[in-house]
């Protein structure tokens, strides 16, 4: 003040501003103050019709419009402060603001002292310097209210950083005065929430919000960052590392509370907010990034621990592995067996309860020491979203029941953890179909007096039969060795050498795509996945002619008609398309040279003969008969 009051009363001006001597130079400058700090100086032409009767010299009538346009500022700002969205960084960079404007009353308080007293020339030449320091200040403030009026909480932190490095040294000390500030209550949100896994946040401004919507997968969707909440110093990666830290915290503090309490107390020196205040985020050496990935660090290696030692995280790994696996062997072929009368009937005509009690009365035949077959009492049938025509064949697949706190991290891999096991269990029931169709075949070729033309293509159908049998142990072989038990060796790998939590779960989230991607069940593999439902749908004609041929020749009173289907020829018609599709699938995989898994399958299945059998000359072809016999199709069975 006595530096301006000093600049003030040195500035000698060249000669008088008014034209008549006569009028009293205070009464002029008195209202020029006056209009300085009016909110009747919004307009700037008002300042014609000032109460004044002191006319100006023209060349000086300059220097009253840039002293009357403070007051232009001055209320313009009150105005616009007066629209920024509530909250507490706003409360702070109004609190700066509004001591800067009662500065710039005092200061004109101070100026209408000088000029009553005698000894002070003041004049308007005196305090236009002054007045255009604080002009410029205003200008600023009002830029800046300008660009945060639709911001909230850290974004309002951006407009300040962007006029912080302003050439101008009273301008730069301005906009840091602002940010310092300002930045306290964005600190303090990031404190208690990464302290205390708490959110403290009345206006709804911090960029970690609380979804009130979420139900199940509380540790994706629970709390979720706004990245357009963020201040342009705090990058998404450390928006996300600060996020996951608080996450951890919090999930801490609802199952280990007691560890939590000793996690707070030994941080509570993080409130010192004179050694942890808000200009470490624009620290060069990222102090605060450090700061933030050192308590992660720590709570994640307590929070994976807390949850082996409390809830058995590797036993619920286990159990998943197991439950994608129960599609094989011999639960998969005994509850098949339960299945098989229910598995090609429509959706509607079959109650949930009903296959559930198939699966329960599986599973009580199969237990044999409750300890080690824990995983039976996690599952239940699940049947998915069916259309019109779907049979339970074609929604029908089990579903793994989790518990709490590891279905709110795990319950988002659910309909992949179902894609999973409907593959595999698709893929053992076709081998299951073929090796039914393999034994009844073998079982029928040793009847006796079957006819010639019968027994020809018996023999047709039984050797495709067994090249589709090779064809699926191949496919077998790969989906389950080489792809879904690889990529789940290279996970359990990964879950043993972290102490993150956040990089298990993407390491289980990557395993889980991989899976679904080598069994060819992602979008872009949908035509791919056409082709093999194709082979499916062909094989169970396959199963449903072996059943005819069966019936034909066991069921004496079996009748058949010349208008029904003739048998060999059916037999070529299906042949013929089984084997167009199968070497249509075959020649997708001779085409994935990039991935070298399914490249082996393709040199794996032993195809060569039965395909090149036309080129072979040295290969003599199976007689085919004179007599041919027509045969109605059979709906039993």
């Amino acid at each position: 003040m006595e530096d301006m009051r000093k600049n003030i009363l040195s500035f000698k001006p060249g000669r008088s501003v008014f034209q008549s001597p006569s009028r009293n130079r205070n009464d002029a400058l008195q209202e020029l103050l006056l209009t300085m700090q009016s909110s009747e100086a919004t307009d700037m032409n008002m300042l014609k019709d000032l109460q004044c009767s002191v006319e100006y010299r023209k060349e000086h009538n300059q220097f009253s419009k840039q002293l009357a346009e403070l007051g232009n500022l001055h209320e313009g700002i009150k105005l616009k402060m007066a629209k920024l969205q509530k909250c507490l960084v706003v409360q702070a960079v109004e609190s700066v603001i509004y001591e800067k404007l009662n500065a710039f009353h005092m200061a004109i308080a101070e100026v209408n002292n000088w000029q009553e007293d005698i000894r002070c020339h003041t004049s308007v030449r005196r305090i236009l310097p002054w007045a255009r320091d604080s002009m410029m200040r205003l200008h600023f403030l009002s830029k800046f209210l300008d660009d945060a009026r639709n911001e909230k909480g850290g974004a309002i932190l951006n407009p300040i950083l962007v006029y912080l490095p302003h050439g101008n040294n009273k301008i730069h000390e301005l906009f840091l005065e602002l940010f310092n500030k300002a930045a306290i209550p964005m600190i303090q949100m990031i404190w208690h929430w990464v302290v205390r896994g708490a959110l403290n946040d009345p206006y709804d401004e911090f960029f970690v919000q609380y979804n009130s919507d979420c139900t199940m997968d509380e540790w994706h969707e629970q709390f979720v960052l706004r990245k357009d909440f963020l201040p342009s110093v705090i990058n998404s990666s450390l928006g996300k590392l600060i996020t996951a830290t608080g996450k951890v915290m919090n999930f801490l503090n609802k199952y280990y509370p007691e560890k939590c309490s000793e996690i707070i107390e030994k941080r509570k020196n993080l409130y010192d907010f004179q050694e942890f205040s808000f200009p470490l985020l624009v620290n060069k050496e990222d102090e605060f990034q450090h700061y933030i990935k050192d308590i992660y660090t720590e709570n994640s290696s307590i929070f994976l621990k807390m949850l082996e030692e409390k809830y058995m995280l590797s036993s619920f790994f286990k159990n998943i592995h197991d439950f994608f696996f129960l599609s094989q062997g011999h639960f998969a072929r005994h509850f098949m067996i339960s299945m098989y009368s229910e598995y090609s009937k429509s959706v509607n005509d079959v109650s949930l309860n009903h296959l559930n009690s198939l699966l329960a009365s599986a599973i009580g035949e199969m237990m044999t020491m409750k300890s080690s077959d824990r995983i039976f009492n996690e599952v239940i049938v699940h049947l998915n979203t069916p259309t019109e025509k779907d049979t339970v064949a074609d929604v029908f697949t089990l579903k793994y029941q989790m518990s709490p706190p590891l279905n709110q991290m795990f319950e988002t891999f659910e309909i992949s953890y179902r894609k999973i096991f409907r593959f595999l269990w698709s893929k053992n029931h076709v081998s299951y179909l073929l090796s039914n169709c393999w034994r009844s075949l073998r079982g029928l070729l040793r009847t006796k007096n079957l006819t010639e033309d019968l027994s020809y293509n018996l023999k047709r159908v039984y050797l495709f039969n067994n090249q589709l049998m090779q064809f699926t142990y191949q496919l077998d072989f790969y989906m389950i060795y080489e792809i879904v038990d690889r990529w789940w060796q290279t996970f359990m790998l990964c879950y043993k050498e972290s102490n993150d939590i956040e990089e298990v779960l993407c390491s289980h989230a990557k395993m889980l795509s991989s899976i679904l991607t080598g069994t060819l069940q992602k979008k872009h593999q949908a035509e791919v996945s056409i082709q093999l439902r194709h082979i499916v749908i062909l094989i169970s004609e396959i199963e449903e002619l072996i059943t005819n041929i069966y019936y034909f020749i066991n069921n004496q009173n079996f009748s058949f008609e010349d208008s029904s289907l003739i048998f060999s020829a059916k037999v070529d018609v299906l042949l013929n398309t089984a084997e167009t599709a199968v070497n249509k699938f075959s020649s997708f995989l001779k085409s994935c040279r990039h991935i070298h898994g399914l490249l082996a399958v393709y040199e794996r299945i032993n195809f060569n003969d039965y395909y090149k059998r036309d080129n072979d000359k040295t290969e003599k072809p199976l007689p085919k008969p004179t007599n041919v016999y027509t045969i109605k199709e059979s709906t039993s069975g």
